[in-house]
């Protein structure tokens, strides 16, 4: 946020206030508003959606994920393996009780990263997710939504903060990457959005990723043996 011209202190109370004003932007509404974080005047979009347009908010920790369910329409979930999303989803149902919503009402979306491939390409791709991995997980604000399925968060951390980058990567371990991304021979994606769909997620999206070299042809294919598993293209 700092990067934004905006501070970090007051997240769940600036995601609050910027939902507000956002809806009443996009339902046509000019927005004069003063909150505790923002302030508009005479604000009003330059397009007309024309459509009652849901409103999705990203949610990892339990905080955000509990005011998902008090005001969003849906929630995205990322970095998130299967085995979380219900623990996940009691949160954000708990969210939209304690302010008087059907839970049932708000749509579950998850992100992960895939990759379906010969051996050559799968080992390229894992270790560029692996990074990622660790990555996303090195953000302080993330971390607690790793410790469930990074056991060596501790000594990853420890190693990063020290600069030991490669130290910390040694610590990601295979288990770790399995966890968070589908990457490895055909079917590996496919069968990980079944899961998510199993664990109640509604709408599963795979952000695919490829091995670098090849142009797009290999994400390409991943795209297309996972329509095909799944049935949204025919063979």
């Amino acid at each position: 946020m700092s990067g934004m011209g905006e501070g970090f202190t007051k997240p769940l109370t600036t995601t609050r206030d910027f939902i507000e004003i956002f809806r009443r932007a996009i339902s046509g509404e000019k927005t004069s508003m003063e909150t505790e974080t923002l302030r508009t005047r005479n604000f009003r979009l330059a397009i007309d959606p024309k459509a009652d347009l849901p409103i999705w908010l990203a949610a990892i920790n339990d905080r955000m994920l509990r005011l998902a369910g008090a005001i969003a329409d849906g929630v995205f979930l990322t970095w998130c393996p299967p085995s979380e999303v219900q623990r996940k989803l009691e949160i954000v149902r708990s969210g939209a009780v304690a302010v008087g919503r059907d839970p049932s009402e708000i749509e579950v979306v998850l992100s992960f990263w895939g990759f379906e491939g010969g051996a050559e390409d799968v080992s390229l791709v894992r270790e560029r997710c692996r990074r990622s991995v660790l990555a996303y997980a090195m953000v302080p604000t993330h971390r607690a939504a790793f410790i469930q399925a990074f056991p060596t968060l501790g000594e990853a951390a420890a190693a990063w903060e020290v600069g030991d980058r490669e130290k910390a990567l040694g610590f990601t371990g295979d288990d770790v990457l399995d966890s968070m991304c589908a990457v490895g021979p055909p079917g590996v994606v496919s069968d990980r959005v079944g899961k998510y769909l199993d664990a109640g997620v509604d709408l599963p999206i795979v952000f695919v990723v490829g091995p670098g070299h090849s142009g797009s042809e290999p994400a390409l294919e991943t795209m297309r043996s996972t329509a095909k598993a799944l049935r949204l293209m025919p063979d």
